[in-house]
């Protein structure tokens, strides 16, 4: 074999490695990924008078299904509309929704989660939680975005 036979099997087999890869890439490997953020807390003019607007963003490669959110205080579920849910997401897409409830209904001092009900392409329920207040008070980090954790599976 000549060095020229040496070259055009090297790019050959770089040329296989990489076309492996990418068919790994976009046919077998599935994540699942989803970050949120809460965008604003305040006063809502209507029947309920506080209101919590969240975004959720799928960045993942399949796509996810926003079917729920849930407002607790002090691990009691607090009687909320939520505007917005569900929704199907593709990957990329962003979408947001509203937590709508009454103040009169969340005790002073107490510890206030959200929890998105969240179903994936690949048949994985999960809860992902957002903490925004601890014992009445701002929970460090709440403006953070949060994201979908393998620990957050179960529905």
């Amino acid at each position: 074999m000549q060095l020229k036979d040496y070259i055009t099997l090297t790019i050959s087999l770089i040329a296989l490695a990489v076309s492996l890869y990418n068919f790994y890439v976009q046919q077998l490997r599935r994540k699942e990924r989803l970050i949120g953020s809460m965008i604003s807390i305040g006063i809502n003019d209507g029947e309920r008078d506080r209101k919590m607007e969240y975004s959720v963003s799928n960045v993942g490669d399949v796509q996810i299904v926003v079917k729920e959110a849930e407002f607790s205080t002090n691990g009691s579920v607090v009687n909320a509309e939520v505007v917005g849910l569900p929704v199907v997401l593709k990957p990329g897409e962003i979408a947001l929704f509203d937590i709508l409830y009454n103040s009169s209904e969340v005790e002073s001092n107490s510890t206030e989660v959200v929890e998105i009900g969240v179903f994936s392409a690949l048949g994985k329920g999960y809860r992902l939680p957002h903490t925004h207040k601890e014992e009445g008070k701002e929970a460090e980090g709440r403006w953070n975005v949060f994201k979908l954790q393998p620990e957050h599976e179960g529905f």
